[in-house]
């Protein structure tokens, strides 16, 4: 699969467990901690954009799929902030 943006190390606030559901979440979280994640955004090898994303200890992995490559940089842009000045080709 093509990548088309790529953040190798950023840190997100998540709460929750990786065999029992996760999430990023806002500070005051109960049981929130942070953690390095990877973030990719790729082909899904047809005509759609897959937003990858991964703790960078390998516990924790989560991807999306969307119609268009604008659409995956909102939904990282909506759930964890990224700015798209944030994304490296």
């Amino acid at each position: 699969m093509q990548t088309f943006a790529s953040i190798p190390s950023r840190t997100l606030l998540i709460a929750g467990h990786p065999n029992s559901g996760w999430s990023g979440c806002d500070e005051g979280t109960p049981g929130s901690f942070e953690l390095d994640f990877a973030f990719r955004i790729t082909s899904d090898g047809g005509k759609g954009y897959l937003l990858h994303y991964s703790s960078l200890d390998g516990c924790y992995a989560a991807d999306s799929w969307h119609q268009t490559i604008e659409e995956a940089f909102a939904a990282a842009k909506e759930q964890f902030g990224i700015e798209q000045a944030e994304w490296a080709s």
